[in-house]
């Protein structure tokens, strides 16, 4: 059998061009695999998903049923009263935690010699401290020597406020002062030192 070839230089080796075109099949055959698996991958990931998705929603809405549940379960008087409740208890342990020997001792070095303490109130007003103070002065002039002296206590007292005021017959001054108290912070506690030696 007589092969004719016009070009200028023949080229008569089938079997390159057959092991070229072998190679390129193959990997377009790996190629075609390697986008399927990825495919298979791929879907099976997204199946996951929504089947999370579908798991969160149907939890969503058991959670948002309860809820609606608990919300018209729920009295909205018995509700306000604990909360009233919740609130005087708190306004308890505030009052417990305050120190009238603190209190007391500071009122001692700023109480004039003329100006006497009836009665002490204090009250937790939203984590500020509010005392009323019932006092009898001598003369008039005792009670703003009085107020003055809360403003001198070392920053302690702060907007203090004389109210109340009364003459009284034997010539003594019935009034009442309002000032928001800073409770000084404890002294450090001492240590024995015997550690240090």
């Amino acid at each position: 059998m007589i092969k004719s070839n016009l070009s200028t230089r023949p080229f008569y080796n089938e079997r390159l061009v057959t092991l070229a075109l072998l190679f390129v099949a193959a990997a377009g055959a790996a190629l075609t695999y390697f986008n399927y698996g990825q495919i298979q991958t791929s879907s099976r990931q997204r199946a996951e998903f929504q089947a999370k998705i579908d798991a969160n929603d149907q939890k969503r809405a058991q959670i948002t049923a309860e809820a609606n549940s608990v919300r018209q379960r729920v009295d909205p008087a018995s509700l306000k009263q604990l909360g009233f409740a919740t609130h005087e208890a708190n306004a308890l342990i505030d009052q417990r935690t305050f120190s009238w020997t603190v209190l007391l001792g500071v009122l001692e070095k700023t109480l004039p010699l003329d100006v006497r303490l009836l009665g002490i109130s204090p009250k937790i007003e939203k984590g500020n401290t509010k005392i009323t103070m019932a006092a009898i002065a001598k003369r008039h002039e005792n009670i703003q020597t009085f107020v003055d002296a809360l403003y001198d206590a070392n920053g302690l007292f702060y907007a203090v406020q004389p109210t109340a005021e009364q003459h009284n017959d034997d010539g003594t001054y019935n009034f009442n002062v309002e000032a928001y108290y800073l409770a000084p912070a404890p002294a450090p506690k001492r240590t024995s030192g015997k550690g240090n030696e």
